[in-house]
């Protein structure tokens, strides 16, 4: 069970001390696992505590996401034995320097350790993609955030402190030149060993205290937000590309306080002609670069830069139609061309139709990277369309759009270990993880039918399933069977061999609540607050699954308030209970009974997410005024 993260513990540790060029410190270190534990992992200096589903890894039932959590929690927390443990932030106001630098150096030497799991493009939407939907909230903050008391620090333990910390870094790194950017940190780390050290000290090292690039990576750490980079036609066969503040549209009072916000800008430029590199900053907004007529351009090539790309309609329709027509740009653009205008229909900045015209570029995709950038969209707008009368011809949409991939893929997973195995099995198995999990949801008919077969086998033991497909073949149970389907993934979550398989208890709590029945929905609550069916560190997890049943919103949030008292006291995991349970409402009767509710009882710890859980709910509501229609006729004529 230990195999996998004892070996990438032993080839973490030398990788790290090449790459900081500064020795491990201790004589020795011990990997622990605890069998009912909040965090994911603790990095105590000499001695890291782990979540079993952390730690320990059954290969008979594992999937390719187990493996990857295995060894990305081992990196992380081995790369906090330097940065974190070596080094600490003088105070909690810099938690990032911690948090941020353990999440970017977790992907550099994961790739290291396993180089045909494609991390360093995985990171896009590991990081990037999750640290841009929390930036654009006008709820952000700076990556140094003032931290006064317990609940502060608390609610800095989030996606902008670890995914955003990751993506600036990434940036630095690439804008400044790999070597250039190790030699820098290596020499930070040396000066600041066995002490604290703020992020002031780390930017002056970063820029070899050069007075100009210390204000430009300042401008990525003390203010909160991102550019939104307009690309236009210009004159004489040219384009601009101007930098603006990515503000949600109707958040006039954000909008408002962002305005003056600018950033240092570092960014490549990809063109039939080739590749040129340009820098914005606050003292030349915008940048002119030749482009002849009917061409195409793709900017911020490569996804390095922390921003999103907006394409005036003649730019954006010829660089879909140079996606469409090929599939010779890398894939984490296809990934970021797809993902900007898909979020930036979510923020109602983009009509649905040219948004998601540009999926049919998923035909004949095969990496997991640009379906994961596509799908989220596909899934965060499927909870909003819902409750309205096309769903079930949004549902129909997105069956043809998965179909052909589930087909192409299939429910078998290769041999890793055949000498002919493709060295893409592993994101291979990611995919195929996503999509017919995807293809589940969405009721495409052959796939359900194969989970259910599978799901008899696989309770009954009759028939080993892979890995990779179990949480689809569990998601079909829940979804389209009756109470008989219901009881038997109750008592096989109970049987003694899941009992001692935590990744296979996490999947199966995870679409327990995706029942279409009312009452089962309701006994799936009482058991989440029941740990002789759930444990106290799943409870969040079994919440959530009854909150993204849209049959079942309603229940989990009167759940959250029933149980208050209790709640209020889980510490971090307060933060992702607030967000589950009222993220998919989209009406203002959700938005001020959500507002009512935490202003009578304040979340301790969770101030900014019950914030955040209103803004979305208003953004939702908006989003449905706004597009609602426009999505309707759009899969009606689809």
């Amino acid at each position: 069970l230990t195999q996998l993260a004892l070996d990438s513990a032993v080839a973490a540790v030398p990788w790290f001390e090449q790459y900081f060029d500064i020795a491990f410190k201790l004589p020795k270190l011990d990997l622990v696992a605890i069998p009912d534990y909040a965090s994911g992992a603790t990095e105590h200096w000499g001695v890291i505590t782990f979540r079993e589903t952390s730690l320990l890894l059954d290969p008979d039932t594992a999937s390719a996401s187990n493996r990857q959590r295995v060894v990305t929690v081992i990196t992380h927390e081995m790369a906090h034995m330097w940065t974190g443990n070596l080094v600490t932030m003088r105070w909690w106001n810099d938690l990032w320097l911690n948090e941020g630098f353990a999440s970017f150096l977790e992907t550099r030497c994961a790739d290291a350790i396993q180089p045909h799991w494609d991390m360093l493009s995985q990171s896009y939407v590991l990081d990037n993609v999750r640290a841009l939907g929390k930036d654009a909230l006008p709820s952000a903050h700076p990556l140094q955030q003032p931290a006064e008391n317990g609940n502060d620090i608390r609610e800095l333990f989030d996606t902008t402190t670890y995914s955003k910390g990751a993506a600036v870094l990434n940036m630095f790194a690439d804008a400044l030149g790999e070597d250039v950017f190790r030699t820098r940190l290596s020499a930070y780390l040396a000066q600041y060993q066995f002490q604290t050290a703020t992020t002031e000290q780390l930017l002056l090292s970063l820029a070899d205290s050069d007075p100009n690039v210390y204000r430009q990576l300042g401008t990525w750490a003390y203010q909160p937000g991102f550019p939104l980079l307009l690309v236009e036609r210009s004159t004489g066969g040219k384009m601009r590309v101007t930098q603006k503040p990515y503000a949600l549209v109707g958040a006039a009072e954000a909008e408002a306080g962002q305005s003056d916000r600018c950033w240092w800008v570092p960014l490549r430029v990809a063109t039939a002609a080739g590749e040129v590199e340009v820098e914005l900053d606050c003292d030349r907004m915008w940048a002119e670069l030749p482009l002849p007529a009917g061409e195409w351009a793709k900017v911020n090539f490569g996804q390095a830069t922390f921003a999103r790309v907006q394409y005036s309609d003649e730019l954006a329709l010829a660089l879909a139609q140079h996606l469409s027509a090929t599939q010779d740009m890398p894939a984490i653009d296809r990934a970021g061309v797809l993902n900007d205008a898909l979020t930036l229909l979510e923020d109602s900045m983009m009509p649905f139709g040219p948004s998601f015209s540009l999926l049919s570029a998923l035909e004949g995709e095969i990496d997991y990277v640009v379906w994961r950038a596509s799908l989220s969209s596909v899934s965060s707008i499927s909870a909003l369309l819902a409750a309205q009368p096309c769903y079930g011809e949004y549902r129909r949409f997105v069956q043809k759009l998965v179909a052909p991939a589930e087909e192409y893929l299939g429910w078998a997973a290769p041999d890793e270990a055949a000498p002919d195995v493709s060295e893409h099995a592993h994101t291979e198995a990611l995919l195929r993880s996503l999509i017919t999990s995807t293809a589940v949801s969405f009721g495409v008919q052959r796939a359900v039918d194969t989970a259910l077969e599978k799901f008899g086998t696989m309770v009954s033991g009759s028939s080993p399933v892979p890995g990779d497909v179990r949480s689809a073949v569990l998601l079909a149970a829940a979804m389209y069977g009756d109470e008989q389907e219901f009881r038997a993934l109750v008592s096989y979550l109970l049987s003694p061999a899941v009992q001692q398989d935590q990744a296979e208890q996490a999947r199966v709590i995870a679409v327990l609540g995706r029942t279409p029945l009312h009452y089962l929905q309701l006994e799936t609550l009482r058991m989440c607050a029941n740990e002789q069916y759930v444990r106290g560190q799943d409870r969040d997890t079994c919440i959530g699954s009854v909150a993204r049943n849209h049959l079942g919103r309603d229940l989990a949030w009167n759940h959250v308030r029933e149980h208050w008292e209790e709640v209020n006291h889980r510490g971090f995991a307060l933060i992702n209970l607030i967000s589950a349970v009222t993220r998919n409402f989209a009406d203002e009767l959700h938005a001020n009974d959500v507002q009512s509710f935490f202003a009578s009882h304040p979340p301790e710890g969770g101030e900014r997410a019950a914030e955040e859980a209103v803004i979305r709910i208003r953004r939702n509501s908006q989003w449905l005024r706004m597009n609602g229609e426009e999505a309707c006729a759009f899969v009606g004529s689809s």
